[in-house]
């Protein structure tokens, strides 16, 4: 082989060799062709099927486990204050989840990671405030006294409760024309038990008071819903601009008109 042959086939040789790379450029390059972490997938995946309120979800999962859980009882603690002023402004059917939305300043799709429709919300309003009322008479059954003290107890700290919380007791009386009509609903059904237990503990206390012969017999079933009707009538009286009785003033006179009836005193 001639010598221009030999320098020929040596050209075409090193023509073939791949160019050797920069060190520092190529670690520039595998560091930007980063393999995504699982949660990283995740997320560029579920991008493509988010709903609007999907966003603020999706925040949620970057903040710690604690605040995390602060955030969402605050912002349902908020949807409920909303509602609740609603429903008793406007009633079950004028309320609508649209103004919940609007007020609260949640898009409407957050509402629903909370309440399953207007009627679970409706429905959550009522269960929180009966289980505040039984634990009123919960704890009035297990104090020590007469019946008399305890039926006492009951009647000023309702009236207190109502006072309080307006809003509620508007909502209550909304349920109460429920109950008149079957409705077959799981979460009507649960709040439905919650007024049985409070109307159950408050007939509990007559009994006991009959039992004892501080009351004299009665139907102590008619005796509770007559109580209970006496009370929503005076808290109706909190909204009169002119009334100026306090809570234990307007217990002591429904009292009075269980305990003594409204026969005039004997001189």
């Amino acid at each position: 082989m001639s010598q221009i042959d030999q320098n020929q086939d040596a050209d075409h040789d090193r023509s073939l060799e791949l160019p050797q790379p920069d060190d520092a450029a190529s670690r520039k390059l595998e560091e930007s062709i980063r393999v995504p972490t699982e949660q990283e997938t995740f997320r560029q995946v579920a991008v493509g099927f988010q709903d609007p309120g999907a966003a603020e979800a999706d925040q949620d999962l970057l903040r710690p486990p604690g605040r995390r859980v602060r955030e969402r009882e605050q912002r349902r603690k908020e949807i409920m204050d909303v509602a609740r002023h609603l429903f008793a402004a406007q009633g079950f059917h004028g309320a609508t989840l649209d103004e919940v939305a609007r007020r609260t300043e949640f898009a409407k799709p957050t509402l629903y990671q909370y309440f399953q429709n207007k009627e679970h919300l409706f429905y959550s309003i009522l269960e929180e405030g009966l289980a505040d009322l039984n634990s009123i008479v919960s704890k009035a059954l297990q104090a020590a006294g007469s019946a008399a003290q305890q039926y006492r107890t009951i009647c000023v700290m309702f009236l207190i409760y109502y006072r309080k919380n307006m809003d509620y007791f508007l909502i209550q009386r909304q349920f109460g024309e429920r109950l008149k009509r079957q409705v077959d609903n799981a979460h009507h059904q649960r709040v439905r038990d919650q007024f049985n237990r409070l109307v159950e503990g408050i007939e509990e206390i007559l009994e006991r008071g009959i039992r004892l012969r501080e009351f004299r017999p009665v139907d102590t079933v008619k005796v509770t819903q007559l109580f209970l009707e006496t009370l929503s009538v005076y808290t109706y009286a909190f909204r009169e601009s002119g009334e100026l009785r306090t809570a234990t003033e307007m217990a002591e006179e429904i009292l009075g008109f269980f305990f003594q009836g409204i026969g005039a005193a004997s001189v």
